[in-house]
């Protein structure tokens, strides 16, 4: 099982093909908050490792929707203030169990999911927004084969420049192999100062 980011509200509509080489999902809109997210998802099963591939526009992205820390924080003070049920009885500390054991919960980045399937995504936001700022439009492709990940490239097209990044990271002999490059070119800081 996944440990997944606490975003929402989400919404997904899409129609599921299957065949022998594996599933589609055509006409996937997804909606996030104020985001959307609309493309289609091909899952390849005739390797012995599954390959996916994604292709998505967005038409309006907006930071905040992605905000996982924000989202977390909000996950955890409904959590400090639940709700009693009629009839139900107070679990003590040592009756109280989690709902899934650290071993079966994995982490998006971890070793073992990176190196369950091949992806390759793409995505291009046709408008990036935080609050009521505006901050350009942008285009990334994300690639995992055999256990890399990779950003090539990430494009930011902001007013008056932008920047283009390159990432990788790659689990070996028990370690982490990471790289960042990136090339700015007028990139206005200020927009990111008032995100702090």
């Amino acid at each position: 099982k996944l440990d997944l980011p606490p975003l929402g509200p989400l919404s997904l509509t899409a129609r599921l093909d299957v065949s022998k080489a594996g599933y589609e999902f055509s006409t996937l809109k997804l909606k996030v908050a104020e985001s959307d997210l609309a493309g289609r998802v091909n899952v390849d099963t005739t390797q012995l490792k599954s390959n996916v591939t994604m292709e998505l526009v967005s038409s309006q992205f907006r930071i905040e929707d992605f905000d996982v820390k924000r989202a977390a924080s909000m996950a955890d003070e409904q959590a400090d203030t639940p709700e009693a049920l009629p009839d139900e009885e107070t679990a003590t500390p040592d009756e109280a169990r989690p709902l899934l054991d650290a071993s079966e919960n994995r982490g998006l980045l971890s070793r073992e999911v990176l190196e369950k399937v091949n992806a390759d995504l793409f995505l291009e936001a046709k408008q990036v927004v935080s609050g009521k700022d505006e901050l350009g439009s942008g285009s990334m492709r994300l690639l995992l084969q055999d256990g890399r990940l990779a950003l090539e490239p990430l494009q930011i097209n902001a007013p008056g420049g932008g920047v283009n990044a390159a990432m990788s990271m790659l689990y070996r002999d028990g370690n982490i192999d990471f790289s960042v490059t990136a090339n700015v070119d007028h990139f206005d800081y200020g927009v990111l100062a008032r995100r702090i």
